[in-house]
C-alpha cells in the first residue's frame, strides 16, 4: 500500500511519465542502431519472431542484447510506476488498489519476457513459444492499464465539470 501511495504522488507520476517517454524514445534510437529492425519484444507469434531473428547479424544481436538488458529493464519499471500511480490516484476508491496491480503484473511479465529474448538472441529458439505467451500477456496488461487510466482520467474530468457547474452561482437576473 505504501508503494502505491508513493507512486500516486503527482510528482512521482510526472517523473515516471517523463522517464517512460524518454526511455521509449531511446528504444526508437536502439531500433535505428539495429538497422531499423524491430525489437523481438514487438512480436507475439513464434514464426514472426523466428523470421526477425534470422534477419539479425551477430552485431545487431549484440546491440539488441545490450538494449534488452538496459533500456528494456528500465522501461517497464517506469511505465508500471506511471500507470500504477495514475490508477491508484484516479480510479474509484474501491477499485484503485486492485487496478493498480495490473501494470505491475505487466512489468513483471515484461521482465520475464526479457529473459526469453536474451535466450533467443543467444540461439535458444526453443524458448520462443514461452516468449510468445509472455509477450501477448504483457501487451494485454499494458494496453488494458492504459485504457483504464484513460477512462479514470475522463471520469474525473467529467465529475469535476459537473461539480463545478452545480457550484457556480447563476448569473444575476437583469
Amino acid at each position: 500500500m505504501k508503494l502505491l501511495e508513493f507512486l500516486s504522488q503527482p510528482r512521482v507520476i510526472l517523473i515516471s511519465f517523463l522517464a517512460m517517454i524518454l526511455l521509449g524514445a531511446s528504444m526508437g534510437m536502439l531500433q535505428n542502431a539495429m538497422g531499423g529492425l524491430e525489437l523481438l519484444d514487438m512480436y507475439t507469434d513464434v514464426e514472426s519472431t523466428g523470421q526477425q531473428l534470422q534477419k539479425m547479424t551477430a552485431d545487431v544481436r549484440k546491440t539488441h542484447l545490450a538494449g534488452t538488458l538496459t533500456l528494456d529493464v528500465a522501461f517497464p519499471i517506469a511505465s508500471a510506476a506511471f500507470l500504477a500511480g495514475a490508477l491508484f490516484r484516479f480510479a474509484p476508491r474501491g477499485w484503485a488498489f486492485w487496478l493498480s496491480w495490473l501494470p505491475m503484473l505487466g512489468a513483471l511479465l515484461d521482465l520475464i519476457e526479457n529473459v526469453t529474448v536474451v535466450m533467443a538472441l543467444r540461439g535458444n529458439l526453443a524458448i520462443l513459444p514461452l516468449k510468445s505467451v509472455l509477450t501477448t500477456a504483457k501487451f494485454g496488461c499494458v494496453v488494458t492499464s492504459m485504457g483504464l487510466v484513460t477512462v479514470c482520467l475522463a471520469g474525473r474530468l467529467v465529475h469535476a465539470i459537473l461539480v463545478r457547474r452545480t457550484q457556480t452561482p447563476p448569473p444575476p437576473a437583469t
